[in-house]
């Protein structure tokens, strides 16, 4: 007798082993299908119960004790990666934990414009919708990321490049910043072929170089013209002459944080290091983030005669080698501009 109620005790511990394994692969089983396209949140620190509830609640999911069941089985309950999740269709349990331990976030595109400042740009990434978490400004005060090639650095203008971005939501200030470095520091590398030498000797070193681009790059946004006007200011720096570069007194003035109202002709004799109509030579350092062409053009200035140009009211420039051509040129814009605010 003994016997047979140890036997049917095996059998019935047996059965309902068989019946909790068959309700948990059920319930780890995908739902349906969902109605739309679903984003989920997952917060940072939430443990893998709260996860499991939250994807079972926007129907991802059929159960959430069968996926925190898959999860323990697979040893990953406390790998589940906190993030903006995109899910379709109905994904299977498994491709659902696969997504939060590999940390496969929705990503979203971020496009940084040619010829901003670093503030601009700070500006800029704060306004989005990424919610960027940490201190921007502090994390583009971190010269140390370039100081193996620009020990004058005292931030990262210049150095954060003009690129479109993948960047998942709430991602740190840092890692933001170290991405736009890092994307300068690749062009850079691909435009210099490698090497660490500039072809012009009035070009110096990288800082020089980046200065030289982002002057361009405020100049003009013709491609055409970009090597053009990188060709005058090499031609003014191997001569002395000063480069009377308007865009350097725009940042001087916002450097030492005079408003710009109207025209910059009163400014012109600002005395300040940036201002390259009272100061020879390049400007300092950059006075903005050039892009691939701005930076193209300073390495490979188009050779000429060019001393000088002026707006040409079309939206290009004229370029004069003499002082008495400029001023015939000058004399045209003068003319172009009168013309056009007459009613």
């Amino acid at each position: 007798m003994a016997r047979l109620l140890k036997w049917i005790g095996l059998l019935l511990g047996g059965g309902l082993l068989a019946l909790g394994v068959a309700w948990g692969w059920a319930a780890m089983a995908p739902p349906a299908a969902l109605p739309a396209d679903v984003i989920i949140v997952i917060p940072a620190g939430a443990s893998g119960t709260r996860a499991a509830d939250l994807l079972a609640r926007e129907g991802i999911i059929r159960s959430a004790l069968g996926f925190r069941l898959r999860a323990a089985w697979r040893g990953v309950s406390q790998r589940l990666q906190a993030g903006e999740y995109l899910f379709t269709a109905a994904p299977a349990p498994a491709d659902v934990l696969n997504r939060l331990v590999a940390g496969d976030v929705l990503l979203h595109a971020v496009t940084i414009p040619e010829g901003l400042t670093l503030r601009q740009t700070v500006t800029l990434l704060a306004e989005s919708d990424l919610e960027i978490r940490g201190d921007l400004e502090a994390a583009v005060r971190r010269p140390e990321l370039v100081a193996d090639f620009d020990t004058q650095a005292a931030d990262l203008e210049g150095y954060l490049f003009p690129d479109t971005y993948q960047l998942a939501r709430s991602t740190a200030a840092e890692v933001v910043v170290d991405l736009l470095v890092a994307r300068f520091r690749e062009v850079s590398e691909e435009l210099r072929d490698g090497s660490t030498d500039l072809p012009d000797p009035v070009i110096k070193d990288i800082r020089a170089w980046v200065s030289l681009a982002s002057m361009v790059e405020k100049e003009t946004a013709i491609p055409a013209e970009r090597g053009r006007v990188a060709g005058v200011f090499v031609n003014r720096l191997r001569l002395g002459m000063p480069l009377q570069s308007d865009p350097t007194v725009a940042y001087a003035l916002k450097s030492a944080g005079i408003p710009q109202e109207g025209s910059l002709a009163p400014w012109l004799d600002l005395q300040h290091p940036y201002n390259t109509y009272t100061a020879t030579g390049l400007p300092p350092g950059p006075i903005a983030n050039p892009g691939r062409a701005a930076l193209a053009a300073a390495l490979n200035p188009q050779p000429s005669q060019d001393l000088y140009f002026v707006a040409d009211g079309r939206g290009g420039h004229r370029f004069s080698p003499s002082l008495a051509e400029h001023n015939k040129a000058v004399s045209l814009w003068r003319r172009h501009q009168a013309a056009s605010r007459t009613p």
